[in-house]
């Protein structure tokens, strides 16, 4: 193979323009045959080897596809659920040939530093799938407007908007129902970031199950955490000063934390957690867990993005409880 060849060399000894090669190499339709033929049989003979970026931009195909993450990487990859979903993504897209960018960028695109804006703009990617939304998500915004292919791991209020998700109003409230079939009357929320739709999904979901079971919801029971163990544990003492009875989380990570520290000071509480991780099998106390199926969801993400005439825009993936 000669490296140095290049497309203005197969132009010229085909007898044809260089955007008549671009068309022949990118396989499109509008090359009569013969003068596909002719590009071939050069290209061929020359061992010409096409510019990836090149013909990427050309064509506009990269066959690369960005997970967006709005964290830090530790952020990430101490919470399981993207761990899970971002294997089930990264296998659906390698038997589609399609290659996995992992981006941790901020939520907010009027920075000049903002990854995704900087992918769109130099045409290095073909879609997005965002692993979590926000009640205002800039990011989102910005793909809609600029029509990038797009698949949300979340829920938002767009309609037209590509998702895969869980039904988390739901899920919350069947699972609180199970902490008060046990006798629980007073439980408290601690919760991950309050502006996740994840995260106000499953808040309302708690609220409705204790004002179906005629029990007393006051905001002043529920609390936000960071995604963390270490900031679970260092809040649990303060729930613990409280009456309550059980204690449900959204999220493994933080359910960890608090029956880690309950486990040292000698409190016993019926704890509900989400996601169903190794975490959960670690917890110092039992746990009513929600198994969410965070690998279901990274596949039907990718088989949502890639098919180009969606039968439905709204993907549900089912919950159970452990």
């Amino acid at each position: 193979m000669n490296s140095k060849v290049t497309i203005k060399d197969i132009a010229y000894l085909s007898g044809v323009s260089i955007s008549t090669v671009s068309r022949v190499v990118s396989g499109k339709k509008n090359v009569n045959e013969i003068t596909r033929k002719k590009v071939q049989d050069v290209i061929k003979k020359t061992g010409y080897e096409p510019n990836y970026t090149a013909r990427a931009l050309a064509t506009k195909n990269t066959n690369t596809i960005a997970m967006v993450l709005d964290r830090t990487p530790k952020q990430s990859f101490t919470n399981s659920f993207y761990i899970e979903a971002l294997e089930a993504i990264s296998h659906e897209l390698n038997l589609h040939g399609k290659d996995m960018l992992l981006v941790f960028s901020s939520n907010n695109i009027k920075k000049e530093d903002n990854k995704v804006k900087q992918l769109i703009q130099t045409n290095k990617i073909d879609g997005v799938i965002k692993l979590s939304v926000h009640q205002e998500d800039q990011t989102l915004q910005y793909l809609v407007e600029t029509s990038t292919p797009t698949v949300i791991i979340g829920r938002h209020d767009n309609k037209n908007i590509l998702s895969v998700n869980n039904n988390n109003v739901e899920a919350m409230e069947m699972a609180v129902d199970e902490l008060i079939n046990k006798g629980n009357k007073k439980i408290a929320l601690v919760t991950g970031n309050k502006d996740l739709t994840v995260t106000i999904d499953r808040m309302e979901g708690y609220k409705k199950s204790l004002l179906r079971n005629n029990l007393t919801f006051s905001k002043d029971d529920i609390y936000s955490v960071n995604f963390d163990i270490d900031d679970a544990y260092n809040i649990a003492d303060e729930i613990f000063k409280k009456d309550y009875d059980a204690i449900a989380t959204t999220d493994d990570l933080i359910a960890f934390g608090i029956s880690k520290r309950a486990k040292e000071v000698n409190k016993i509480y019926d704890i509900l957690t989400f996601n169903n991780t190794l975490l959960a099998e670690l917890s110092e106390l039992p746990l009513i867990i929600v198994d969410i199926n965070p690998a279901e969801i990274g596949k039907k993400s990718v088989e949502l993005l890639l098919d180009t005439a969606p039968i439905e825009k709204q993907v549900i993936v089912n919950t159970k409880i452990i």
